[in-house]
């Protein structure tokens, strides 16, 4: 399912992916106030059962509003609308963090965090008034990432990029860094990916049938890599695991579990930090509710 927001109107129009083609579904009226040329990034958790996008009051630019909704993955409808006022500028860029329990949105100066569940408010970052190639390296679009962080690019064409390194952690301990990223003699302009989430799989409690079965794939023991090893203690990880959930765990060589961390079900990289473990040479194993694939490493200081 896709949606698509009416132009001067609260109304979303669905179309349906099947493997026939694309289809019109219907459309829904969100009873939510209505924008003309509205340019909001318009976001679903990864979860998919809530949706985002912002508008602004005709009349001024400082006074924009978030939109958050409940979506029925199985129905394709959209519920419970909550409208929270944000008077800092005009609002860019959306993102929700990988667990959908936060929902970030940006004025050009201003990083706002919502709680998506008691709709609490952060301002969790402040334009440092720092410049990329003579111009201002503000707040423009967000993009969750396949690593669980969200990038925050800037309104103008600028050498740098910054980076919420934890979402799903509230308040300031999100750990924003402005124009952290450097990309030396590039300029980027603005966007940021479109990938839609491939691995979000199925959701029958709901009562509707499940299309496809990809979510039940075993992992691909070809794609499991680590890099460097040996390390310095701090590695990373590729993999692909199409499954709805998995974990990583580490193993000294007698058997005992010494790591353990989460791995979330639409990411297939991720970065380990094993600092304060001894040198030596330990299991690698990632397990999901369908299979498990194993691999040695070397872990040097």
């Amino acid at each position: 399912m896709d949606c698509n927001s009416k132009d001067s109107s609260d109304e979303i129009l669905l179309f349906l992916f099947q493997n026939s083609g694309v289809s019109f579904h219907s459309k829904q009226k969100l009873y939510v106030p209505s924008v003309s040329e509205n340019v909001s990034q318009m976001v679903f958790s990864n979860q998919g059962n809530k949706f985002a996008y912002h508008i602004y009051t005709y009349g001024t630019m400082n006074q924009n509003y978030a939109l958050l909704f409940d979506f029925d993955r199985c129905t394709g409808t959209f519920s419970n609308p909550h409208q929270t006022l944000l008077d800092k500028g005009y609002l860019w860029g959306d993102a929700f963090s990988a667990s959908g329990n936060y929902f970030y949105t940006c004025s050009r100066n201003y990083i706002f965090q919502i709680n998506t569940t008691t709709y609490a408010v952060d301002t969790v970052a402040v334009y440092d008034g720092f410049q990329s190639a003579s111009l201002d390296c503000d707040f423009f679009h967000l993009y969750l990432a396949a690593n669980g962080k969200i990038y925050i690019t800037s309104g103008s064409g600028v050498q740098h990029i910054g980076v919420i390194n934890n979402p799903d952690s509230g308040g300031i301990a999100c750990d924003v860094h402005q124009h952290s990223i450097d990309f030396v003699n590039f300029l980027h302009g603005r966007s940021v990916p479109n990938h839609p989430n491939y691995y979000l799989g199925c959701d029958t409690t709901l009562g509707c049938g499940c299309a496809t079965s990809y979510n039940q794939y075993e992992m691909d023991a070809s794609k499991f890599v680590i890099y460097p090893n040996p390390n310095n203690g701090n590695f990373s990880i590729g993999y692909k695991a199409i499954a709805t959930s998995s974990v990583l765990k580490i193993f000294d060589v007698n058997g005992r579990e010494v790591y353990k961390q989460n791995l979330p079900p639409w990411s297939n990289e991720q970065s380990v930090s094993c600092k304060n473990m001894v040198d030596g040479i330990y299991l690698a194993r990632i397990e999901s509710d369908v299979s498990s694939i194993s691999k040695p490493i070397i872990l040097l200081k």
